[in-house]
């Protein structure tokens, strides 16, 4: 196996229910049902989502305290080729309590995940993508773009050789990045142009005083002022139709390529900041502009703007599916397919 191993999760894909097989889990006592959703063998985001997602629903069902009951309802979220394992595993394990199902649920993933190769892969992936741009614009917000990234880093604690967990409560480790590392991963992700911007602006991504979402927003704002080069066709996620999106992406290309400077702009561009209010060659936040007023002031603009985005913004906040539901542009050139590990 080389060392250029495809990453396990990539970022342009993201489930949608069609994907999804449901399975309704019974608890006779307290009679309590709920859905929940299949693995599945040929897909590592949902196989490890699902997992994750029967740990957390435990409690609403009923049947945390349940070792017998967990091992039970566990068993019924797999597809029948997959229990034969879980059974084998199950069978050989010292006793049936809790601990026991998370140290079942830790070697049924490692059979089916590569254990030297998969997390150095996703964490080289990661460490080194690169947010496409298309048409002028960042396919995803920088905001969605940091769920994604924490809803992957999650997934990353149920990896084989996942940091220890000292407190080991729960299957899986610790997850493999922190908040601060996770800015930096977002930032170098970013088109260059948005990244000059920001650091024009006076900040840092290494500021762990900011928080992800904070400094998600932040970009956000700052993009609003900014005009990107489309990066290379290679990189133009696939439509679910099968298409590559790239239609008139050469006419355009052509069109843009002499206007198009990659940099903030300072024309007479309405103020992304302050709309109607003036133009943004004229805002005392822009770096570019004439009437920049330094670091500082702009810093406050900047927050300002952001804290009264946010009133607007609550009613158009999708719930936690949205780290993994990307959109349509966004979707991913098929299932990632994972090979069984010989034992």
């Amino acid at each position: 196996m080389t060392d250029k191993k495809d990453p396990p999760i990539p970022m342009e894909r993201g489930f949608t229910d069609d994907d999804l097989v449901k399975v309704t889990l019974v608890n006779n006592n307290p009679k309590i049902e709920m859905e929940a959703n299949k693995t599945d063998e040929d897909d590592t985001e949902i196989f490890l989502s699902s997992i994750m997602e029967f740990w957390n629903m435990r409690t609403d069902l009923g049947i945390h305290n349940s070792a017998p009951k967990t091992f039970s309802c566990f068993r019924q979220i797999l597809p029948t080729a997959m229990r034969c394992e879980w059974d084998m595993i199950k069978m050989n394990l010292p006793g049936n309590t809790l601990d026991d199902f998370c140290a079942a649920v830790d070697e049924f993933i490692a059979h089916y995940m590569d254990a030297d190769q998969d997390l150095k892969a996703q964490k080289r992936y990661l460490d080194t993508y690169q947010l496409p741009v298309k048409n002028g614009k960042m396919i995803l917000s920088a905001r969605r773009f940091s769920f994604r990234l924490r809803f992957v880093n999650n997934l990353m604690r149920l990896f084989p050789n996942a940091p220890a967990d000292a407190a080991n409560v729960r299957p899986g480790g610790l997850a493999p990045y922190t908040d601060l590392e996770l800015k930096n991963i977002l930032f170098n992700a970013l088109p260059q142009a948005l990244q000059d911007a920001y650091i024009a602006s006076g900040r840092s991504a290494s500021d762990d005083t900011v928080s992800l979402n904070d400094f998600a927003k932040f970009l956000d704002i700052t993009s609003k002022a900014v005009k990107f080069k489309d990066t290379s066709t290679a990189h133009h996620p696939v439509a679910r139709d099968g298409s590559s999106n790239r239609r008139g992406s050469a006419r355009r290309s052509k069109k843009n390529s002499s206007k198009d400077s990659g940099k903030p702009t300072a024309s007479g561009d309405d103020c992304p900041l302050h709309p109607g209010k003036h133009k943004w060659k004229s805002c005392y936040a822009n770096p570019l502009g004439s009437a920049y007023k330094g670091a500082a002031v702009a810093a406050k603009i900047v927050a300002k703007a952001a804290q009264s985005g946010d009133s607007g913004a609550q009613g158009q906040r999708r719930d936690r599916s949205e780290a993994h539901h990307i959109d349509d542009n966004f979707a991913g050139n098929g299932r990632n397919k994972r090979r069984r590990r010989n034992r």
